[in-house]
Formats: structure tokens, C-alpha cells, sequence
């Protein structure tokens, strides 16, 4: 008997040995006191039911903390937009401001010049930045604020070009992005040429493409194409309107030349005309009248030589402009270069006088895709001078720009121009960002 109750006494305790044994967590301690305690129970035991439950807990909200930490603020979408519009922010805006900063220090340098030259310096200083905001002022207002380009095209003879070219100037806007379709016209002259402008600063008018009959009779279909894609180069790159900036600046620093010629004209004649009897005045009336003189002559030589500098900018930016304007017509036009540089050859070849395109619009010139006739090798010193001053380079340099594109053979040396004017068109064309 006494051997049956042992053996059933160990048969219990084997069966309550067996029965798993389930935890709870100490009543003691902090949270991190048990939360070390779960992961180490975890690393000691991975399979026990106790850890299982406070390992899934525990990974839940280690990754809660890191998805909190490493949050997304701004997709990446929006950043390459951002880019975007600011590349093109300053594409369009930062050569327009350090423009007129030059404009502005190359005035600021005359002023400063007349100012210490002497004791009427003062005076003539006033008068010299006078005359130069009025003459800026009222050609940028007539050009650009309150003609536009219709109203200019059309006191050239300008009148709606017709369906074949219209659809041509469409076709190309839209291969290069433009957001507004230009408009297309016709100027009545026999002269090749053609060129782009802008409808003012504040008007909501696309801008106007216009070439000449005489480009129409002497170029062929694709000819036309690429020199029209040229001039929607110049749209693309922003050039219309700082264009017709830089025509206001050059007018208003010649009008500081005009106004000390006006001063010394005045005085001469005036000195001229007196009688003998007037001769015979006061030596102080005298002396006030000839204090006139020599500041119209300051005038003279510190509006020159503003003007020679701003024109050399001028220069610079427009040749620039012209070599990338190139190098867009040989990316939108099939075999561009090859038929944009026979377009240049053609238009420097013709001996069509310029008419409409001249006179009281001659200040565009700089605007057209040919400024100026070709410079013989038989032209004189004042000739070759002058064509140093073309807002426009060599046609041979711009023929030498489309020679690895177009194959064109014998076509003259390339200078250093036109390997500056290709690295500045791959600028502008590949983007700035």
C-alpha cells in the first residue's frame, strides 16, 4: 500500500513539471528595465510564448521610430521642378540684370568723371545723367512700352505673312517648346533678311517673327526654315527683349554726345550772329556765355567714350546671342546647318539696298539676322573699323560653327569667336542646371 502512494505522489509532480510555465512580467522597474528584460528573455529564448508577443510589440515600434525619423518633406518631383522653373528663372533674368548693372556702373563712371574734372564738373555731371535717363527712358517707352511689334512691323510695310509661312513659324514654335505661337509676317522689300521682336514688357501679345519678300524670292523652302528657326532661337533664349534694352542704352548714352553738340552749336551760332555793338558788353556777360563751351565739350568726349563702352557690351552679347541662335536652327531643322549656312552665303551675297528695314528703324539693326553688307577685302580702313563694330560676326565664323554639322568644305579659318560662340550656344541650349 505504502509502495502505491509513492509511486502515485511521483506520477504528479512528473505531470505538474511538464505543464508550461507562463510569467509575468515584475511589478518593479521602469519600462526600459522591462523592455531590456523582454529582448534579453527574447535572445535566450527566442521560441518561448512569453517573448513571442513583446518581440512583435517591440519591432513594431523600432520601426514606427525610424519611419518618423526618415519622413520624406519633399519628393523628389518637386524638387526637379523647382530646379526646372529656376534654371529658367535665371536663364531669363540674370543677363537682363547684369546688364543694366553695367549700364549703370559704366554711367556712374562717366558722372564720377565729370564731377572731379573741374569746378563746373558738378554741373555738367547733373546735366551729362540727365540727358542719359531722358534718352533711355523715351526709347525704351516709344519701342518697347508703347509701339510693341505690330505697330512697328507695320510702319515697315509689314502685313500678315501668308498660310505657308504662318504654319512654318507654328510648326517650329512648337518643336522648341515655346508656350505662345508667334506671329508671322511679311515686310515689302527686296532686301534678305529677317528678324524676331518682342510685343513690349507688360503687353500679353506673342512675340512676331517677320522676313522680307526678298528672303522669300531668294532662299529655298528649307533655307526659309532654318532662318526662321534661327529667329526662334532668339525667342527661346529671351534675346527680343533684352535687345531692345540695350538699344534704349546705347540711345541714351548718344544722347549725352547729342546735348553737348546742341551746347556748343548754340553757343557758336549765338557768337556768331552778334553785332558789333553786342561785342562791346560786359566782360562778366561774356564769360558766363563762354563758360557754356567747354561743358558741351565734356559732354562730348565722356558721352563718347560711355558710348564706345556700351556699344563693345552690346557687341559682345549680340554676337553671343547670334552663335547660339544658330545652333538652335541646327537642332530644330533637319540638316539645319547645312541649309542655314547656304541662308547666311545667299543673304551676304545680295546686293539689294536696304530700305525699309533702314532709315528710322536703323536702330533694329542689331535685331536682323544680316545688320550689315559684307566687308570686301578691298574695302578701306574706315570699312574694316567699322565692321569690328557689327553686332553680328563674320559670316565665316558662323559658317564655321555649322562645319561639323553641315560638311561644308573650304569656308575660310576658325577663329576664336566662333569657338567662344559655340561654347556659350552649348550653354544655353544644354540648360544651366
Amino acid at each position: 500500500m505504502r509502495a502505491l502512494l509513492v509511486s502515485i505522489a511521483l506520477c504528479t509532480s512528473s505531470c505538474v513539471a511538464i505543464v508550461p510555465q507562463v510569467g509575468r512580467p515584475a511589478v518593479k522597474g521602469n519600462l526600459r528595465v522591462r523592455r531590456t528584460s523582454v529582448r534579453s528573455a527574447a535572445a535566450s529564448n527566442p521560441g518561448s510564448v512569453a517573448a513571442r508577443p513583446s518581440i512583435d510589440a517591440a519591432a513594431a515600434l523600432v520601426e514606427g521610430e525610424t519611419n518618423k525619423n526618415t519622413r520624406t518633406l519633399l519628393p523628389q518631383s518637386e524638387i526637379d521642378k523647382w530646379n526646372r522653373n529656376l534654371g529658367r528663372w535665371y536663364s531669363r533674368w540674370a543677363p537682363m540684370v547684369t546688364q543694366w548693372a553695367t549700364f549703370g556702373a559704366i554711367t556712374s563712371a562717366g558722372a564720377g568723371a565729370l564731377y572731379v574734372s573741374g569746378p563746373v564738373g558738378a554741373s555738367v555731371a547733373k546735366v551729362y545723367l540727365g540727358s542719359v535717363a531722358s534718352g533711355t527712358a523715351w526709347t525704351l517707352f516709344s519701342s518697347c512700352l508703347m509701339n510693341g511689334n505690330e505697330a512697328t512691323i507695320k510702319r515697315m510695310g509689314g502685313t500678315s505673312a501668308p498660310a505657308r509661312i504662318r504654319k512654318m513659324v507654328a510648326n517650329t514654335a512648337h518643336d522648341a517648346g515655346l508656350q505662345q505661337e508667334p506671329s508671322a509676317w511679311v515686310i515689302s522689300s527686296d532686301e534678305p533678311n529677317a528678324f524676331a521682336m518682342t510685343s513690349g514688357l507688360f503687353s500679353q501679345k506673342p512675340h512676331a517673327v517677320a522676313v522680307t519678300q526678298g528672303l522669300i524670292n531668294t532662299l529655298t523652302t528649307n533655307e526659309i526654315h532654318a532662318v526662321i528657326a534661327h529667329e526662334i532661337g532668339h525667342i527661346r533664349h529671351s534675346d527680343c527683349g533684352r535687345a531692345i534694352q540695350t538699344a534704349s542704352m546705347v540711345s541714351g548714352l548718344r544722347t549725352a554726345v547729342r546735348v553737348g553738340w546742341e551746347i556748343i552749336k548754340s553757343e557758336t551760332s549765338g557768337s556768331g550772329s552778334k553785332s558789333k555793338s553786342n561785342k562791346s558788353s560786359s566782360s562778366s556777360k561774356d564769360d558766363d556765355e563762354g563758360s557754356a563751351v567747354p561743358a558741351g565739350l565734356m559732354l562730348i568726349g565722356v558721352g563718347s567714350v560711355t558710348y564706345v563702352a556700351s556699344n563693345l557690351l552690346r557687341l559682345s552679347s549680340s554676337r553671343a546671342a547670334e552663335f547660339a541662335a544658330d545652333a538652335t536652327a541646327m537642332q530644330l531643322v533637319p540638316d539645319g546647318g547645312v541649309h542655314l549656312a547656304s541662308a547666311l552665303k545667299k543673304i551676304e551675297d545680295s546686293t539689294a539696298a536696304r530700305d525699309k528695314l533702314g532709315g528710322t528703324h536703323a536702330h533694329l539693326s542689331h535685331m536682323y539676322i544680316s545688320n550689315s553688307p559684307a566687308v570686301s577685302q578691298e574695302a578701306g580702313f574706315w570699312d574694316k573699323a567699322g565692321a569690328l563694330l557689327s553686332t553680328h560676326p563674320k559670316t565665316t565664323d558662323r559658317v564655321a560653327q555649322l562645319v561639323p554639322i553641315a560638311g561644308i568644305a573650304d569656308v575660310g579659318p576658325v577663329t576664336a569667336f566662333a569657338a567662344f560662340g559655340q561654347e556659350v550656344a552649348g550653354v544655353l541650349d544644354g540648360g544651366l542646371w
